[in-house]
């Protein structure tokens, strides 16, 4: 059995571990629980205590600065295009100084993550083809 007990094993939500450590649980103590199944004894209180398995929800944050610079980068990088060949990449840094240039206050992280998900989506994609030996045919006729 892996460090950690029966919830890497089990379902990805846990509840089989919460199953299973609600039973071994009745009337005895979390560390006994604990050692028996190979889990903290935080993680037996954590499943007794909680009636089922939560999943939190985060909202994404607001991002003012993308907000304001998203429109000039996109023209900016519609500008560099048809002066730029395949091999002069338009680098993060080019269009970070560019963007200074003009008086907008914009991190390093804004810029370069903008423009790896732009090459990710415009990055061609191959599918390999693979041709496996046929198998040797059975006959099925009987001689």
């Amino acid at each position: 059995m892996k460090r950690g007990g029966p919830e890497d094993e089990d379902a990805a939500d846990g509840s089989s571990a919460r199953d299973t450590t609600q039973g071994f649980a009745r009337g005895r103590e979390y560390p006994a629980v604990a050692r028996e199944l190979s889990i903290s004894r935080n993680t037996v209180s954590k499943y007794l205590e909680q009636p089922a398995p939560g999943r939190r929800t985060r909202r994404r944050r607001a991002r003012p600065v993308w907000e304001r610079v998203r429109t000039r980068l996109e023209e900016l990088l519609a500008e560099w295009e048809p002066r730029t060949t395949p091999k002069q990449r338009l680098t993060g840094v080019r269009v970070l100084r560019a963007l200074r240039e003009e008086g907008y206050q914009v991190g390093r992280t804004v810029i370069y993550e903008y423009l790896r998900e732009r090459r990710r989506q415009r990055a061609e994609v191959y599918v390999p083809l693979v041709h496996r030996p046929a198998m040797k045919r059975r006959s099925t006729s009987s001689k």
